[in-house]
């Protein structure tokens, strides 16, 4: 396993970072969770409540043709101030490197190399559906829907299986990567809901995934 950035970094927060297990987890524990929602007096409009926090956990789409698997992203966030939240995020997602043919420019996949890449990043999110009910005529119920803007940013580490990786991580290992989103959740009830995005960022193109509203 050839490592780049921090190593010691890297490995403290591998254990962290496996994302499987962890979207595992957190699909588990918003089913059984959901059914309590009706208890613990949650509130859909979260980011309305200073101090509240809701739990995201989705996939990239529209990824980059490379990738092996669908990027996957944890991201808690919190409410700052009324309308605007912040919070935390984890990616991670692997794709294999391509080779081009000079004489017919032709490319091909190179199966004995395969990258990996964790980011540890900061979100926030602006939320205006009611500025929104206010210029439109179509009246949008915030208690069943969200919409907001989210820009992100976050640190890129790369860990790659191959016999000689260096030539390629170069130019693949672009340390801070972000990303710009317009988005909007629907909630199934008072605690949990679905979420979509789109936009643009260097690991996909839209994401949608659930979330839930702890506090």
């Amino acid at each position: 396993m050839h490592t780049i950035g921090d190593d010691r970094i890297f490995t403290l927060i591998k254990p962290l970072l496996t994302m499987k297990k962890l979207s595992v987890a957190f699909v588990l524990f918003l089913l059984v969770s959901s059914g309590l929602s009706a208890q613990n007096g949650a509130t859909t409009q979260f980011y309305k409540d200073p101090g509240s926090l809701l739990l995201n956990g989705g996939f990239y789409a529209i990824s980059p043709p490379r990738t092996v698997t669908s990027p996957k992203i944890i991201a808690p966030e919190f409410t700052v101030i009324s309308n605007l939240t912040a919070g935390i995020s984890f990616t991670h997602y692997k794709f294999k490197s391509f080779s081009t043919g000079e004489a017919d420019n032709t490319f091909w996949q190179e199966d004995t190399t395969l990258f990996n890449h964790y980011n540890i990043g900061l979100h926030a999110s602006y939320h205006f559906i009611d500025k929104l009910n206010n210029l439109v005529k179509i009246y949008i119920n915030p208690r069943k829907w969200d919409i907001y803007l989210t820009g992100e940013v976050g640190y890129n580490l790369i860990a790659v299986t191959s016999e000689n990786p260096d030539a390629i991580v170069d130019k693949d290992n672009q340390k801070l990567r972000g990303g710009m989103y317009l988005g909007t959740r629907f909630y199934y009830n008072d605690s949990l809901g679905f979420f979509v995005k789109l936009g643009i960022s260097h690991y996909g193109y839209s994401t949608f995934g659930l979330c839930y509203t702890v506090l």
